[in-house]
């Protein structure tokens, strides 16, 4: 009710994380008429709301989304083409403990020519932490995507290896921060697997 009545659009940043009470339609982030809200920064984490549906609403109704955090959250890998293709300004995505994830969560950013133009394009920062089942499959995904990622987290993604992150360091020149902390694949004792750009 209350984004529905913000018919000026003033509310910029939403944080509804933790509130298991609430119904997404209710919040009103894709409100009457089919205006869009003007919310930038929205955290849903640890939230029940979030659900295939709950993507698709934030998709048709939040196109000026800069930030989203659906940190421990659960949702289907399929959900998350919908904020590819919908949240074309998204620059922050906040994924970490999406235990459920999996390589076919990232594909759509390098399947769609669309998406990689858009949302791929202005993508600065990933956080994937504690998404164990991200492969170098899904890190080539963003890598061949997101040529603006400045920030990736991958701590507590162990089947990550040299290859993936060779591909990231090749394909995303602005990168400055990789957090690789935890056990991966990706580091050995063998010289020969320096990461280089």
């Amino acid at each position: 009710k209350m984004l529905e009545d913000d018919c000026c659009g003033c509310i910029r940043d939403l944080d509804l994380s933790r509130c298991t009470q609430l119904k997404i339609g209710l919040v009103g982030l894709r409100r009457k008429g089919n205006i869009m809200t003007n919310v930038r920064s929205l955290r849903l984490c640890h939230t029940s709301l979030v659900s295939d549906s709950t993507l698709g609403w934030l998709a048709k109704g939040c196109f000026h989304l800069l930030s989203l955090d659906l940190s421990g959250c659960s949702f289907p890998n399929s959900s998350l083409s919908y904020l590819f293709r919908g949240c074309k300004l998204l620059r922050e995505l906040n994924l970490l403990d999406c235990v459920d994830l999996s390589d076919a969560a990232l594909e759509p950013l390098s399947s769609s020519p669309d998406v990689a133009a858009t949302c791929g394009a202005r993508l600065a920062s990933l956080n994937i932490t504690g998404c164990s089942k991200i492969t170098d499959k899904g890190i080539v995904s963003v890598a061949l995507a997101c040529p603006s990622l400045e920030r990736i987290d991958l701590a507590g993604v162990p089947l990550i290896t040299c290859k993936g992150l060779t591909t990231l360091a090749r394909k995303c020149q602005y990168l400055k921060s990789v957090d690789i902390s935890s056990d991966i694949q990706a580091l050995s004792d063998d010289p020969r697997s320096r990461i280089s750009r």
